[in-house]
């Protein structure tokens, strides 16, 4: 049972047959199908999509103290085979083509089978792009600008989306030589953010970098509070990134990385 207005999960619950009440009557059901979460980055020009990439999504996990179905971090690029990732790029240009869309999107779906059963299409700046710039070193958001600044779409024409094989892209398909990971850590009792933490060099390696300058790894942390903040239980504290070998590998550090910093804010 899924709320018509939410993100990141918020509100999503089994439905256990009882009668809806009349403030949950902004609400609709979907078929629950066991599987591996995974979301899509596409770029669209209003009559056809690029499949960018594919991450997986981390969803509800209690070491990370995320309520079920919530959103709580992605792991990237994946390698795909050729049929699934054909079966994905159909469904890309047909969501472009019926909808127009243009820039950048996302399609949530659950992997079964070789198969991918979409969950809900986001039109916009999705939570997986940062883990797809850095794990496939593309510009994500300059590409999103060319399809509003380039002259083809004016004039009904199609801009040209096929990797350019002078453009730096590559296709999700090989295996890719390592995996990014990001996660979101919840609070699990209410805090007070510390002042000092591993944080700290993430923070300074910021304030080091010249003005304008683009962060072109990614740094340990993020979405890092200001120290004293309050945070209530359930509430998102940050961010936290991890490279490893395979996709197990990067589950593997963020759970370490979670539950130093789980040890360190409880003594907050």
């Amino acid at each position: 049972m899924k709320p018509w207005a939410g993100a990141g999960g918020t509100g999503i619950h089994f439905w256990k047959g009882k009668p809806l009440a009349a403030r949950k009557k902004w609400a609709y059901f979907q078929q629950f199908i066991e599987g591996e979460s995974c979301a899509t980055l596409y770029l669209g020009d209003g009559y056809r999509a690029q499949l960018l990439g594919v991450t997986r999504q981390l969803v509800g996990l209690p070491w990370l103290h995320a309520r079920p179905f919530a959103y709580c971090g992605s792991i990237g690029p994946l390698s795909l085979p050729a049929a699934l990732r054909a079966n994905l790029e159909r469904l890309g240009n047909a969501l472009a083509s019926s909808a127009g869309l243009r820039g950048l999107f996302g399609l949530d779906c659950i992997l079964k089978d070789g198969g991918a059963w979409p969950v809900e299409v986001n039109p916009r700046y999705t939570a997986s792009v940062e883990v797809l710039e850095h794990g496939l070193d593309i510009a994500a958001l300059d590409l999103h600008r060319q399809q509003f600044t380039s002259e083809p779409w004016r004039t009904g024409g199609v801009s040209p989306l096929v990797f350019d094989p002078t453009g730096g892209l590559r296709p999700p398909l090989a295996e890719p030589a390592s995996y990014l990971g990001k996660a979101i850590l919840f609070a699990r009792t209410g805090l007070e953010f510390p002042k000092d933490g591993p944080w700290n060099a993430t923070l300074e390696s910021l304030r080091s970098l010249p003005s304008g300058q683009a962060v072109l790894q990614p740094l340990a942390f993020a979405d890092i509070p200001v120290a004293g903040q309050r945070i209530e239980a359930g509430q998102p504290v940050l961010s936290l990134f991890t490279r490893a070998a395979s996709v197990a590998g990067c589950l593997e550090e963020l759970r370490k990385i979670a539950a130093d910093l789980d040890r360190r804010l409880e003594k907050t």
